[in-house]
């Protein structure tokens, strides 16, 4: 495991992780979505939603933005 170069007067517990700044855009795109805390609960929003729409298909993807997962109707073609 490559090692961290870590402040040496500086304690572990005292490093925190910076999430990555938004654009405006990205931000403003990003309020307007619904969010979930996990992609198990965005897939299960997912499904409920496509047996309500039949023809709809939704696919989640996780936003480092926001640290959350969405919903979007662009399939990953994993």
């Amino acid at each position: 495991m490559p090692r961290r170069n870590y402040p040496k007067n500086q304690p572990k517990s005292a490093r925190t992780f910076v999430k990555p700044t938004l654009t405006t855009a990205d931000h403003d795109a990003c309020r307007r979505k619904r969010r979930f805390a996990t992609e198990q609960i965005a897939r299960r929003a997912a499904d409920t939603q496509e047996l309500m729409s039949p023809k709809l298909e939704l696919d989640v993807y996780y936003c480092r933005g926001c640290d959350g997962w969405h919903l979007t109707s662009r399939v990953s073609r994993d």
